[in-house]
């Protein structure tokens, strides 16, 4: 098997294979065996194997981040990232852990991702919104723990294993300048099930040094063993490794096995979702004459020939309505049955769902004739001649305006933050709508980031208005928060950048953190003696 060929393969390629404790569950089912239960605890995975051919496994969430240098260091990256996407049978839900990494980073380790969805693997554009999304990760398994009043994620599946297990999180990336706030996502997600590989020297946590034939510490809290001998994989196997894992975990479904490859007519999946038009320019979704809106920022709400719809669509016609404008390019069946459906073998439920707000539309526009979602070349998809979506319109209204041209690009970003009235499908409640909700919150805080910027030389006040508008969206960013403390008093205006400070350490408290040492020292540089606890807001 090609798992047995790689996953057991150490520096050098001429050692032996250890005990095959490790195969990945997902492949089982390739080779039509029974799929064995994944051998270590959540979070807990194979690094290497020792001289006496035992395999050393290493608690990644334990050791506050695991740095990699060295010439072995991908190999080893890339197999923990391989390995991570691998664990658990498909009964073994605390196991199925979820990968954060950008883009750049999978090409940094040469990984080309499979086409479609791989729903644990989550890439980001940028290390901002990779780390977006942990922080999401860590407020969302914070209350559930504080709920429970436990300290970890390990005693909730101990006492509550009805409850969600919060399978581990694994953030693979360069920190870079972002390195104080990867290392307080770190530290707050160990006991969250929270963990980092990092592609670099880590002082803050765990730093390994992989030399051709062995792993030597460079501080930390996980010393690797004498003569530990790191797994590795190459680029290609690790992106055929991907693409068997998606495979897999079609294969294993039975209630949703996996498409024909062969059909002509049907587009091969986007990866993840897609919300940029077909054809740039287009911009269809940004015209004013489709008979019916769907205004997805804030609670989704429809709209036909200006006035709202609300009655007669039921929540499962809302949300199709949801995941199809999140898959602009079309969705197939599958997808849309596994998103809405998960757990109902029934495939007519999507048949009966679409019909339903066929006629619903049908009915309140007049045009009885429409499909409003069509069907064509394998893929359900909203008709962007009859319905307009304000996301659409926002990413549409960032692609389309020419960034040279300072006038009409502010006037475009002004439109587009115009258009974020509030989080993504708010109160929603599906899985698959978190992450988009989260890049979405992330581009709007950037994009008034930006405008502020632009607004500045001939509008300083408005500008600081347009930041600390994006200090709402994004109020967990301390970046912003020291941005807008620069602009702040740059245009004196010290009493406004206290209160930045303190809302940032008000703020900071929910996630039992403190402001780093940078924004301590900004706020010394800037405020000087001006800043006086007695003016202090009390802690809500």
């Amino acid at each position: 098997r090609t798992w047995l060929a790689t996953h057991r393969r150490t520096t050098p390629a001429e050692d032996p294979e250890p005990a095959a404790s490790t195969i990945s569950p997902a492949t089982a089912a390739i080779d039509d065996e029974p799929i064995p239960a994944w051998p270590h605890p959540p979070g807990v995975l194979p690094v290497g194997t020792l001289p006496s051919g035992e395999e050393h496994v290493l608690d990644i969430p334990a050791v506050g981040g695991l740095g990699l240098t060295g010439p072995g260091a991908p190999g080893l990256a890339r197999y923990l990232l391989t390995t991570t996407l691998g664990a658990g049978a498909p009964t073994q839900h605390a196991h199925h852990t979820t990968v954060h990494i950008t883009r750049a980073d999978l090409e940094l380790l040469g990984v080309d991702p499979p086409a479609g969805s791989l729903q644990r693997l989550q890439v980001a554009d940028t290390l901002d919104h990779a780390l977006g999304r942990a922080e999401a990760d860590l407020l969302t398994r914070g209350r559930l723990l504080g709920a429970y009043q436990l300290p970890d994620v390990h005693q909730l599946r101990r006492d509550h294993p009805d409850e969600d297990p919060l399978a581990p999180v694994l953030l693979i990336c360069t920190p870079g300048p972002n390195a104080v706030r990867v290392q307080e996502v770190l530290r707050l997600g160990a006991p969250r099930g929270i963990g980092g590989i990092l592609l670099g020297p880590w002082p803050p946590g765990t730093t390994w040094h992989l030399a051709e034939t062995e792993a030597k510490s460079q501080g930390g809290l996980a010393v690797p063993p004498p003569g530990l001998r790191p797994y590795t994989l190459t680029p290609n196997e690790t992106s055929e490794l991907l693409r068997l894992w998606k495979t897999s975990a079609a294969a294993t479904n039975p209630i949703h096995p996996p498409l024909p490859t062969d059909s002509a007519e049907t587009p091969p999946e986007s990866a993840g979702y897609s919300l940029h038009a077909p054809e740039p320019g287009s911009n269809t979704a940004a015209e004013a004459s489709q008979p019916v809106t769907l205004r997805l920022f804030g609670p989704p709400t429809l709209l036909i020939n200006g006035a709202e719809i609300t009655s007669g669509l039921r929540s499962l016609g809302r949300a199709l309505l949801v995941y199809l404008a999140l898959h602009r390019h079309g969705a197939t069946p599958d997808a849309v049955h596994e998103a809405l459906w998960p757990d109902q073998p029934d495939a007519k439920a999507l048949n009966s769902t679409v019909s339903r707000v066929r006629a619903l539309l049908r009915r309140h526009t007049g045009l009885a004739e429409a499909a409003f979602i069509t069907h064509t070349g394998g893929r359900y998809r909203l008709d962007p001649d009859l319905i307009g979506v304000d996301v659409w319109a926002f990413t549409d209204t960032l692609a389309d305006a020419p960034r040279t041209a300072g006038l009409e690009w502010a006037a475009a970003l002004q439109a587009a933050t115009d258009l974020y009235t509030g989080t993504f499908a708010d109160g929603l409640g599906y899985e698959w709508a978190a992450a988009p909700a989260e890049d979405l919150r992330l581009q709007a805080a950037a994009t008034l980031a930006e405008l502020a910027d632009l607004l500045e030389p001939t509008n300083p006040e408005r500008a600081i208005a347009v930041l600390e508008h994006a200090l709402q969206v994004d109020e967990y960013n301390e970046q912003l928060h020291q941005r807008a403390m620069r602009l702040q008093i740059r245009h004196r205006r010290p009493d406004a950048a206290r209160r930045t400070y303190w809302h940032l350490e008000q703020r900071l408290y929910h996630l039992d953190l403190q402001p780093s040492p940078e924004t301590e020292r900004l706020r010394a540089e800037l405020l000087g003696a001006t800043n006086q606890p007695s003016d202090r807001p009390p802690t809500q």
